[in-house]
């Protein structure tokens, strides 16, 4: 069912995002790419923008996302605590089980990203990952 748009809204931004999430999980199949439809901005009855992201998918299945690309380049510096093969390791934290799935280069206190069991996605600082990890 498609549905004509008669003002551009909050509303009509998630019809939006829901068509284009459709169509990029249909390029996704035909390609072997991935598609994410990132952040709206809109202007009330005028137009919408988005940025999407397409990321490879490697063979075993792992999306080659900038986030893990940049916790790939950051843990293989001599100088960081954080090790290259924690990337897709788990740990416990406040009674949860973390992934860790990538990195923030332009965060301060807390650039690593972790997926919990819950299915969220939280923000750890350095320290803890690596007190937690070994």
């Amino acid at each position: 069912m498609t549905t004509k748009l008669k003002t551009i809204d909050p509303k009509s931004c998630d019809l939006i995002r829901g068509a284009l999430e459709k169509k990029l999980a249909e390029l996704s199949d035909d390609m072997g790419i991935v598609g994410l439809v990132g952040r709206m901005t809109y202007a009330p009855g005028s137009h919408v923008s988005c940025k999407v992201t397409f990321s490879l998918v490697s063979e075993d299945g792992v999306v080659s996302t900038p986030e893990r690309k940049a916790y790939e380049d950051y843990a293989a510096q001599k100088w960081t605590d954080l090790k290259p093969e924690w990337l897709d390791k788990t740990f416990r934290s406040h009674g949860k089980t973390h992934t860790i799935i990538g990195f923030r280069p332009r965060a301060r206190k807390s650039p690593v990203i972790t997926s919990a069991d819950n299915g969220k996605k939280y923000i750890f600082p350095v320290e803890d990952v690596v007190g937690a990890m070994q």
